[in-house]
C-alpha cells in the first residue's frame, strides 16, 4: 500500500506515545488492531483502505482533543467547561445593607 501523507505521522508513532483510554476503551489498541487488520486485507482496495486510515487518524485527533483541559492547553479558565469550580463558605452576614456602627 501506498504511503500517504496525512496517515503517515500516526504510522511512526507520533500521536500514540501514551494509552488513550475513554469511557473503559483504550482507543490506541483498538486502533492499531484496526490498522493491523487492514494492513492484512488483500480484498480492500487502496482507496478504502487509505478511507478508514484517514478516518482513524479522525478518531485520534478527537480523542486527544477530549483530554484537554485549561490545566494542559491554552484555554483559559472561563471557557473550560469541565473545570472545577472553587465553592466559597457561605458568609455568617445577612444580604443588604449591615447595619451597625459609623465610623
Amino acid at each position: 500500500m501506498p504511503d500517504h501523507s496525512v496517515v503517515s505521522c500516526y504510522r511512526h508513532g507520533t500521536p500514540f506515545s501514551s494509552t488513550m483510554n475513554l469511557s473503559g476503551i483504550n482507543i490506541t489498541e483498538v486502533v492499531e488492531r484496526t490498522k493491523a487488520l487492514l494492513q492484512n486485507d488483500a480484498d480492500a482496495s487502496p482507496a478504502l483502505k487509505a478511507s478508514i486510515e484517514l478516518i482513524l487518524l479522525v478518531v485520534v485527533l478527537l480523542a486527544q482533543r477530549l483530554g484537554l483541559n485549561s490545566q494542559n492547553s491554552s484555554i483559559p479558565p472561563s471557557k473550560d467547561s469541565n473545570r472545577k469550580k472553587s465553592s466559597s463558605k457561605p458568609s455568617d452576614k445577612k444580604a443588604g445593607v449591615q447595619i451597625g456602627p459609623h465610623v
